[in-house]
């Protein structure tokens, strides 16, 4: 039986055809087989390839470096890299990325947005919380002023949800709270109570309000959230952290027996594919 390949040799320009479509393939930012890899967690296989497409689009005549392609790459690059836990490395490249971004696409552009949400994570997880907060701030600003995005876009209340708990990270509790309230509200408004981003909002919601010091609250929305995780994403790991809080919330209030052990030890808050789903397309 003739194999494709034997097929193509048969016709005329054959190897330039094969050689054109399988660098097409290649050098696409959103290749199947690395979508396939990052959403099944084989951040090392992805991380492979990422990087060896990430360095044939630098160097291609008709790409290279601030090419829109390349720059995708270089974000689901940084992304294996934070899955990997090598936040150093991801913040090198994403401040990089960031730097070259406004080239293609300008400073306002949602794409350029999504590298500086992605910049400011990479500083939250090497602790640096001033930065994220700074660039937290920048990108919700540009959000809320975008003509593709505005007020109430999901993007938009993300980074509002980021910005908060940069505050809480600060000590500004009050802040941090009236910001999430808002937010939360209207994320039900808009998406619902069964999407996930919505939980989140709630988890965090419940976490300020603890450190604010308003624990029958935070114990309540802690608890309801928890239950939601539940119903709607069992598996998912932010069920986890969303059950540690009522944990934290118990505990307190005084309630000792039950805040103790109500969840196994969680794993670091700063390792597995949470971290790396942060490269979404606008």
């Amino acid at each position: 039986m003739p194999t494709a390949l034997s097929t193509a040799a048969t016709r005329p320009n054959a190897s330039r055809e094969a050689r054109n479509t399988d660098q097409r393939a290649t050098l696409c930012p959103c290749s199947a087989e690395r979508r396939l890899l990052r959403s099944q967690g084989h951040y090392d296989e992805a991380y492979e390839l990422d990087g060896d497409v990430l360095q044939r689009q630098q160097s291609s005549p008709t790409l290279g470096p601030t090419h829109p392609h390349t720059l995708i790459t270089a974000g689901n690059l940084a992304a294996d890299l934070r899955a990997k836990g090598r936040f150093r490395e991801a913040l090198a490249l994403d401040r990089r990325t960031y730097e070259q971004a406004a080239t293609p696409w300008g400073e306002d552009h949602p794409r350029t947005l999504m590298v500086a949400h992605n910049l400011a994570l990479d500083y939250r997880l090497t602790g640096d919380w001033g930065s994220a907060y700074r660039y937290d701030e920048q990108t919700l600003e540009r959000r809320r002023a975008s003509p593709e995005l505005g007020e109430n876009h999901p993007y938009t209340l993300f980074s509002e949800a980021n910005v908060a708990r940069d505050l809480r990270e600060a000590g500004r509790f009050d802040e941090s709270v009236a910001i999430l309230r808002d937010v939360y509200r209207r994320y039900l408004e808009v998406l619902g109570d069964q999407i996930l981003d919505t939980l989140r909002t709630a988890k965090s919601l419940a976490r300020s309000l603890r450190r604010a010091g308003l624990r029958e609250e935070a114990l309540a929305l802690a608890e309801e959230t928890y239950a939601r995780y539940q119903r709607y994403f069992p598996t998912s790991p932010d069920a986890l952290p969303a059950d540690l809080e009522v944990a934290a919330c118990m505990a307190e209030m005084g309630d000792l027996v039950g805040g103790a052990g109500t969840a196994p030890a969680p794993r670091s808050p700063r390792t597995g594919p949470r971290w790396a789903t942060t490269t979404r397309t606008p």
